[in-house]
């Protein structure tokens, strides 16, 4: 029978294991305490095996007390033990369990895009099923990584996810930085550092964005590397995801009009009536913009890029008038 440390009346199956299998005392020793918790109350996302619940990892403890069961868990699918080694890896632990251990051979067959942190091939996502189990072992550990590399592991986590048909939480579109920042938020993000840490850089980057949202993936990249390096400087208690997702929105703009370094949404400016546009361009330009009875948006961009700065400052004052 399976059974994992919320199923076990005092702990006799882990004894048991523990006593038949001596290898994993090592484990067991480093465990100094497991909290007494509820496991209705953790997400599916705490969990190795999230369709039945069990063998939670959302916590170091945690993780290595399920590797000790699943030692003993012949039945338990390859799967469930391949999310718990990924877990107590990424808290920094080197767990093999049973003969869940690859072979070179087998290790050596995936390339680095099978992984959704693909230079410490970590973190697998070949199918539906380890691309979820990845996904939730990310979700709970994603504060214990470097900035560069929860971005790096989000932006697989979309792409797989998007590829194998899994549903994924929107947070980790914020960390794969795949969204926009809107202004006004990210200003009131940097007031409250600045409040809370004393330093007025905060402001300062916030006060540089223009317009009401950041769109270009470069300017997002930008904001979201100056907030972390400031956190990082003034030893703020923020991990880079908890940085990442206060001040990115999730869903990317990929249309946007950019006006000396304003990144106004397409659908804004297509809101503008052809009529409105002939008091700024006169009837002629309008005519060829709006040629198909619909704004040619790529001609407008061909048109703003030729503009001088007095000309754009006229076009974005224009659009927010009419918008």
């Amino acid at each position: 029978m399976l059974v994992d440390v919320f199923r076990d009346s005092g702990l006799a199956a882990l004894k048991d294991i523990a006593a038949s299998k001596p290898d994993v005392l090592p484990r067991l020793e480093k465990v100094a305490s497991i909290e007494d918790e509820d496991a209705d109350s953790l997400s599916s996302a705490a969990f190795a095996w999230p369709e039945e619940r069990m063998y939670p990892i959302h916590t170091p403890e945690h993780a290595l007390v399920s590797s000790v069961y699943l030692e003993g868990a012949d039945d338990a699918p390859d799967f469930v033990k391949q999310a718990c080694e990924e877990a107590c890896a990424l808290f920094g632990y080197d767990v093999h369990i049973g003969t869940i251990n690859k072979t070179a051979e087998e290790n050596e067959a995936l390339t680095e895009d099978d992984f959704l942190l693909p230079l410490m091939r970590k973190l697998p996502a070949v199918d539906r099923e380890t691309t979820a189990m990845s996904a939730s072992v990310l979700e709970k550990n994603a504060s214990l990584l470097r900035p560069d590399d929860v971005i790096v592991a989000s932006r697989q986590l979309v792409k797989k996810a998007a590829q194998f048909g899994v549903d994924i939480d929107d947070k980790f579109r914020s960390l794969a930085l795949d969204g926009h920042i809107l202004t006004s938020k990210a200003k009131m993000v940097a007031t409250d550092r600045a409040f809370e840490t004393g330093d007025d850089s905060y402001i300062k980057v916030a006060s540089e964005l223009k317009g009401e949202i950041v769109a270009d993936k470069k300017k997002v990249a930008d904001v979201v590397f100056s907030f972390i390096e400031l956190d990082d400087k003034n030893g703020i208690s923020k991990t880079a995801a908890d940085t990442i997702t206060s001040i990115v929105e999730p869903g990317s703009i990929d249309e946007y009009l950019d006006v000396d370094g304003v990144d106004i949404p397409v659908d804004k400016v297509a809101s503008i009536d052809a009529q409105d546009w002939q008091e700024l361009f006169g009837r002629a330009m309008t005519e060829a913009l709006f040629n198909d009875g619909e704004l040619d948006f790529n001609m407008l961009k061909e048109v703003t890029a030729s503009m001088s700065n007095d000309e754009k400052e006229a076009l974005i004052e224009f659009i927010e008038q009419y918008a």
